[in-house]
């Protein structure tokens, strides 16, 4: 039926804004990860600034990838904030122990 949808209007009968306001999300929270795989100690500003995304957006992807237990905000502050990637963090040190005498 020709004209049957107007645009923008998914096949479910919504505007499909809060699917792709999903995906920026998941873009974002993905960048980040990519981000933190070359640098697992990590500051928002720095973050934001490397990647040319705002701080409030780096922020909640932040907060995205703490909630599945991929980084942890390591130092207590409501303000300037570190987060580290720690399970990446073990692999890189693993078998890097001091040797036993």
């Amino acid at each position: 039926m020709k004209g049957c949808f107007h645009k923008g209007t998914s096949w479910s009968g919504t505007n499909g804004s809060a699917d792709t306001k999903r995906r920026r999300s998941a873009n974002s929270a993905i960048r980040v990860h990519q981000l933190l795989q070359t640098k697992p100690l990590i500051r928002i500003p720095d973050a934001a600034a490397h990647l040319n995304l705002s701080q409030p957006t780096v922020s909640k992807a932040l907060d995205t990838l703490g909630s599945l237990d991929i980084v942890h905000e390591v130092s207590g502050r409501k303000r300037d904030r570190v987060f580290v990637y720690e399970r990446y963090l073990d692999i890189l040190n693993e078998g890097t122990e001091p040797i036993p005498r």
